[in-house]
């Protein structure tokens, strides 16, 4: 049963019992303890208790020797409501068993979430409320092309990201996949592939498979993926994920070189980020291909940048944030 947070990236809570929150936020809810930190003047026992929610997310309990101020919330008793922690949806019927097991009261179920209070009285959330289509999202973002869009409903992206980041594989946000490489944000993902303007038929190489959902978005468009990965688990574990998509040929080399063998491709979309764009790419692109390929010296200067055959300068089509090109 995964949780993923739902809210702010780091959380502060003041608790009158350090130990009895450790009880209800590790023992119960399940985060993971992260850091202790004892009193600064010398005091036994702690003063703070860090615990993740998430990748990038944690949740700090800090000792406070007096009751918080009640918050302004339409439930007058509920003093602060926090935050909510998402649950799968076919998990709530096992969150309702393992809360009553440890004592904890469901103090208000709702269609989408349960709530229940920590032991210094706050209100957390848990919740299993749908997201909108992908393609909503994505729309609203200004992606207009409607076989992409229909291409990010059709693939789950659930499916392409590590066991214990499947909570979180609907928010548009990058992903850790391991060895340092990321699966990029749904948008990012949808912004490059409809620079492409593909059309069913066509031969596109893809440089860094990664999870290979960027891979299996380009299959769902009906055209021939030929797609290299530098990291060799990243390409097994790829192929597994590939297996139910046609027209997806995968390889383990250096993405820079490209793949001469199968050139000329008549597009080129590029996952990772060199600090200029290689050369064999260039040249490997048929008359009037396109290549989208992001290009900055570190993740904090980087732009995304469309060059078609023939013309000299790139077009800027965002400022982006990548892993390297190895």
């Amino acid at each position: 049963m995964n949780l993923a947070v739902l809210g702010p990236h780091h959380l502060a809570v003041q608790v009158t019992d350090l130990a009895a929150a450790e009880g209800f936020y590790h023992g119960v809810l399940g985060l993971p303890v992260l850091k202790r930190w004892p009193f600064e003047d010398g005091r036994a026992g702690e003063r703070a208790l860090w615990l993740s929610a998430g990748p990038d997310t944690f949740v700090a309990l800090e000792r406070a020797t007096e009751p918080m101020r009640p918050a302004d919330f339409s439930d007058p008793e509920a003093r602060l409501h926090l935050f909510a922690l998402r649950i799968a949806p076919g998990d709530r019927a096992a969150w309702e068993k393992k809360l009553a097991e440890a004592g904890v009261e469901i103090v208000h179920r709702s269609r989408w979430t349960l709530y229940v209070r920590d032991p210094d009285g706050n209100r957390i959330g848990l919740s299993h409320h749908p997201y909108d289509p992908m393609s909503s999202r994505l729309r609203q973002q200004g992606i207009q092309d409607e076989r992409v869009l229909a291409a990010f409903d059709s693939v789950a992206r659930e499916a392409f990201v590590p066991a214990e980041s499947r909570a979180q594989a609907l928010e548009d946000r990058p992903l850790d996949i391991g060895f340092g490489q990321t699966i990029s944000q749904p948008y990012i993902v949808a912004l490059m592939t409809e620079a492409l303007q593909l059309e069913a038929g066509q031969r596109v190489l893809e440089v860094g498979t990664g999870s290979g959902y960027q891979t299996a978005i380009l299959a769902s468009l009906g055209v021939k993926v030929f797609s290299l990965e530098k990291i060799p688990e990243l390409s097994q574990r790829a192929e597994q994920a590939l297996k139910a998509f046609e027209g997806v040929k995968l390889q383990v080399a250096d993405g820079a070189l490209g793949w001469p063998e199968e050139a000329p491709f008549d597009a080129i979309l590029v996952a990772a980020a060199p600090t200029a764009v290689p050369p064999a790419l260039l040249e490997q692109l048929a008359p009037g291909g396109r290549l989208v390929i992001p290009v900055g010296p570190d993740p904090m200067h980087q732009e995304l940048q469309l060059w078609t055959k023939g013309f000299d300068k790139p077009r800027v089509l965002s400022q982006v944030r990548f892993v390297p090109l190895i």
